[in-house]
Parts: C-alpha cells; structure tokens; sequence
C-alpha cells in the first residue's frame, strides 16, 4: 500500500467560497451518489469551490482543490464531491481507493500573497484561482463536523470528516477557466467565504485498512 491507511490526520490551510446556482447547472457534472438528492432551496443547490494545503506534521503533503455539493440522503445532509484535484499522486490513489473520491492530478500555483489555486489539469486545461483576503478573525479554535458521501463499487461510501481551526470571515472572488471543468460558477458572486486556519483534520473511519 503506497498510501496511509484511513484515517488520515492532516493540517494545513482552508480558503471555501459557497455559491447558491441552478439545480441543473450544480449537477452536470453527473448522478449524485446512490440513495442521495441535492438539497434544492428555491430551485438552486449549494455549491462550494475549496482550496487546501496540507503542511508538514500530518500524514501528507499536498494542496487540494476541489468542487462540492450539498446532497440529502434521507434525514441526513451531507457533502458530495464530484470535483477534485491534487498535486500528489499518492493522494491521488489514496483518495480513489479508500473512499470513492474522484481525485485527478493537477498543477498548483504557488502561493503569492492572498492569490490561491489550481491553474492546470494533467491536460494543460486550466481550472480554477481565487484571491481571498481576511475580512474578520473570529476568537478561538472552532470544531467542524460533517460526512462526504461518494460513489464507490456501486453504492454510497460514508466517510466522516472532522476540522478544527480558526475561522475567518474572507472576501475577494474566484476565477474559472472558461472552457474548464467548472463553468457552472464562472461570474457569479458567491454567498459567503470563509477560511480555517491551521487546522488539524480527520478525514475516515479509524480501524479501517485498504
């Protein structure tokens, strides 16, 4: 096994916008996993566009961009990610094997100032920058918790995620390649954006091996 077994214990950097866009457009990038909905307000689905740099003292480094979906399954709210790059093949094939999530490869900026991103896929297509400022630090180190849920061997594979870090209040905008992979939240104006700083993260299940 080339990568670590679940869970993965990471630390690093979040930047998330989140964006209110029409049903059809948030699900072309295909089915959401078996069993789930998208969770529709007023005939939009929440989107979110996150970017991540895992540092030094977790299990990996490596940055991540990625696109998600609010989705229901039943009573339950989870996330869904039908978007996802980095630039770490090990993560890569970890993130496949372990919990379903479509991860590709692609090339990073590196990180000037308050400007973040992915620039290329493997293809030389381009996807996604963002330059997001602080607007406000809130005090204290705050818990988040939630489940993603993929596709994975055909049924729906549930992993938990746990965050804790300090929250930010960001401003400032993302832009899309026209002719990328998320065409669906070029020139819109996202709802909110936060960022987590210095967090340390538990992403799956404990006791579970590949």
């Amino acid at each position: 096994m080339d990568y670590p077994p679940e869970p993965w214990h990471l630390k690093g950097q979040l930047l998330m916008s989140i964006w209110a866009v029409p049903s059809a457009a948030a699900l072309g990038a295909g089915d959401p996993p078996p069993g789930t909905r998208p969770v529709i307000l007023g005939r939009r689905c929440l989107t979110a566009c996150v970017w991540l740099r895992y540092e030094h003292g977790g299990v990996l480094e490596y940055d991540e961009v990625l696109n998600a979906v609010l989705v229901r399954r039943g009573r339950r709210v989870m996330v869904w990610i039908p978007h996802i790059w980095v630039d770490s093949p090990v993560s890569r094939d970890g993130g496949r094997e372990l919990w379903g999530l479509p991860k590709q490869l692609a090339v990073f900026d590196p990180h000037d100032g308050d400007r973040y991103g992915a620039t290329q896929q493997s293809d030389g297509s381009g996807i996604a920058s963002a330059r997001l400022g602080r607007l406000i630090r809130l005090p204290g180190r705050w818990p988040i918790s939630y489940d993603v849920v993929q596709s994975m061997d055909g049924a729906a594979k549930v992993s938990p995620v746990r965050f804790k870090g300090r929250v930010e209040l960001l401003r400032g905008r993302w832009t899309f390649a026209p002719d990328g992979p998320l065409p669906h939240l070029a020139r819109r104006r996202a709802l909110l954006s936060i960022g987590l700083r210095d967090f340390d993260l538990v992403f799956g299940s404990p006791g579970v091996a590949a």
